[in-house]
């Protein structure tokens, strides 16, 4: 339970019960005519119940006890007390004109020339009345900022308490509370609020209660708290009131009792408390306590918000923007959002971004969403900060950033762990990221994972399934196989399975994540893809696949190095053309940085399976099965360019297709010189064993 007193608050609280001035009586320019009336009894006249010795009303021969029948030619009759001091006030040097009846008597016209506040109530202060002392601390304490002196205040608010004017000992005790012109004293503070209390002061059994919530000067007590809301609440102080619902609503002291704490709530609100009209609107909202009426709640939170309480002012602009409770209204949802965000309230900063970036209510303005976004997600707002990383990540509003986009996002996810859009646009930032940067960034495999655990079990499901029966089939056929170059369908089979075989190992390191390391990827692949190619080539076939070059070795060097050389030139010129039309670098391989990983994990391993088995596996398929299956029905020259291309289209990267196509030629073009698989095979390795020594990307 918060305990915020303003200034502006206290003056209008102070003025409940016989308080003889309120905010408005601060002004300088305010005349007074030193009186204060009160309803008596059952009667519904007001009769004079203070006259200020000295003042202008006591002057002009008005008595406490008189009847007030008319102010200015306004009838009295039935008006609140409030009301009648409205009217007998105004601009210091004109006449207000009263009329009073006295002891039955007829009624009596009397004019009276307003004079300032201290002109009023001095000479009476002056003279020792207790209460224009009191009216004199008000002024001094609560009055124009040119007129403050708290010490003043507290001297005057200790005389008229130490003669026993109740509402003197409430504000000395807020003064020993808050230490306004005293040392602060919370001793001294309880006691005289006590006092002031125990002669039914309202504001005075508010702060009573307050201090017995806190403990502060006497023992913490939740109930003694309670009886002093409940006393000073009975008085409608709205204040109190809310409190009081509070303790209802909570069971704090008291038993829990939603429909009571409603009630309190209710008649705090109607008395003008602006928090509980917010809270009224929640139990509308969520039916606590009442039976659920969102058009009641918009109605409550759009008084609230017209006092300015933020929560209310964005809550209402959730009811205009979703249309509930009230009309949909997206420049209504747009100026009340604006109005809670320029109080800092985060979440409304989150939807005020949104009504930008999406052109409801507002002209679309994505640099006004990127900063509402930064606001709410600096604040600490989930949805903020995952707004703030969807901008980063998309470019919108602010330079494409993916590091900063998965930044924010992990910090949306903190807040929001089962959002399973919040995960993916994660998983998404983190593939981007790694495949724009290798160097700098490491890819998160679990981040992939629980983003898309059910597509990627259902996925290994049927890879699996095929794998087992495929690979099973293509072994059988390929061991059993005559003499002779192999089908063209099996070797299509095989580049299928090569395929579907590295695709597997990614899913399995997907899916199994949290029990492998980041190396098993390359074991995986050695397992899954590498061995069943190698033992499909110790079959019938095994002399015809593995059989030596006729050609001489010094002509196999010569093309074998030519051939290299010849597949790095066209990289570094593809790379420098794409420099210089893209305007960047050409970008690292996508499988560079877990490449990278592994590497610096174990280095014997990498160079085994990127340098060793990799090769070895890609030309048996690329260079022996599937050229030697296109060469039994086309001309060498065709097997050549089909297996390059099918060689780079199997690669999966869009931006190396050129580069790994010519490397794909250089490849066929050295099968088919030297009529063996051994020379691309060794200019494979010595190619991917060179990058991965050097660091080639």
């Amino acid at each position: 339970m918060m305990r915020r007193f303003n200034l502006l608050l206290f003056v209008l609280l102070i003025g409940i019960g016989q308080a003889p001035l309120r905010a408005d009586d601060m002004q300088t320019n305010l005349g007074h005519i030193g009186l204060d009336p009160e309803r008596s009894g059952t009667s519904d006249l007001l009769q004079i119940e203070y006259v200020a010795p000295g003042g202008p009303a006591a002057m002009a021969g008005i008595r406490k006890g008189d009847w007030l029948m008319s102010i200015d030619g306004v009838s009295a009759r039935g008006i609140s007390r409030v009301k009648a001091r409205d009217l007998v006030e105004g601009p210091i040097g004109s006449v207000v004109k009263l009329l009073i009846r006295r002891d039955g008597s007829t009624d009596t016209e009397v004019s009276i020339v307003r004079r300032s506040l201290l002109d009023a109530y001095m000479p009476a202060a002056i003279a020792g009345d207790a209460r224009a002392q009191y009216s004199m601390g008000r002024f001094y304490g609560f009055g124009p900022s040119g007129a403050r002196d708290l010490v003043k205040a507290a001297n005057l608010f200790l005389k008229s308490a130490d003669q026993g004017y109740a509402y003197a000992e409430a504000q000395l005790g807020y003064a020993y509370e808050w230490g306004r012109g005293v040392p602060m004293d919370q001793e001294k503070a309880s006691k005289w609020l006590l006092k002031a209390a125990k002669q039914g002061v309202a504001f005075a059994e508010k702060e009573l209660a307050g201090c017995y919530y806190y403990g502060n000067g006497v023992e913490k007590s939740d109930r003694e708290a309670f009886d002093w809301y409940y006393s000073a609440a009975a008085q409608d102080d709205p204040e109190a009131q809310f409190y009081l619902a509070q303790y209802y609503e909570t069971g704090r002291g008291i038993a829990r009792d939603n429909h009571t704490a409603f009630n309190w709530f209710y008649r705090s609100a109607e008395n003008g408390n602006a928090n509980a009209a917010t809270s009224l609107a929640y139990m509308y909202e969520y039916g606590i306590g009442v039976p659920a009426d969102p058009a009641a709640g918009a109605v409550w939170n759009l008084r609230a918000a017209r006092q300015g309480i933020a929560y209310s002012e964005r809550e209402i602009a959730v009811d205009y923007f979703y249309g509930t409770g009230i009309g949909q209204s997206d420049r209504d949802a747009f100026a009340w959002f604006y109005s809670a965000s320029s109080q800092g309230d985060a979440e409304a900063e989150q939807y005020l971004a949104k009504l930008y970036r999406t052109g409801r209510g507002v002209r679309p303005d994505d640099r006004a969403a990127f900063n509402w976004y930064y606001q709410s997600a600096r604040a600490g707002d989930a949805y903020g900060q995952w707004g703030l990383g969807y901008m980063y990540a998309m470019g919108l509003g602010v330079g494409k950033n993916e590091r900063e986009a998965i930044k924010w996002l992990e910090k949306a996810e903190i807040g929001l762990p089962n959002e399973p859009d919040l995960k993916k646009s994660i998983a998404s930032a983190s593939i981007r990221a790694f495949w724009e940067d290798p160097d700098a960034s490491s890819l998160d495999l679990s981040v992939i994972t629980q983003a898309y655990h059910r597509p990627i079990a259902i996925t290994f499901a049927i890879l699996f399934a095929s794998y087992v029966a495929g690979g099973c089939a293509l072994l059988y056929f390929g061991l059993k196989a005559p003499v002779g170059p192999p089908r063209l369908r099996t070797a299509v089979g095989w580049l299928l399975f090569f395929v579907e075989s590295e695709a597997l190992a990614l899913y399995a390191i997907l899916l199994f994540e949290k029990s492998l390391t980041a190396d098993t990827l390359l074991f995986a692949l050695v397992i899954i893809t590498y061995v069943p190619v190698l033992i499909s080539s110790g079959g019938r076939n095994r002399t015809r696949i593995w059989k030596s070059s006729p050609v001489r070795n010094r002509t196999l060097l010569l093309y074998g190095a030519g051939g290299w050389i010849a597949s790095c030139g066209i990289f570094c010129l593809y790379a420098g053309v794409y420099h210089r039309v893209a305007h960047v670098p050409l970008p690292a391989q996508p499988t560079y940085g877990i490449i990278s990983q592994v590497k610096h994990q174990s280095a014997w391993f990498a160079y085994t399976c990127v340098a060793f088995f990799g090769p070895i596996t890609e030309e048996l398929i690329f260079r022996s099965y599937i050229f030697d299956a296109l060469c039994s029905r086309y001309s060498g020259k065709a097997a050549v360019i089909i297996s390059a291309f099918a060689f780079s289209l199997m690669h999966f990267q869009c931006l190396y297709f050129v580069p790994l196509f010519a490397f794909g030629l250089v490849q066929g073009w050295l099968r088919l010189k030297s009529g063996s698989v051994r020379l691309p095979m060794i200019v494979h390795i010595v190619n991917n064993g060179l990058s991965l020594a050097f660091g080639v990307r």
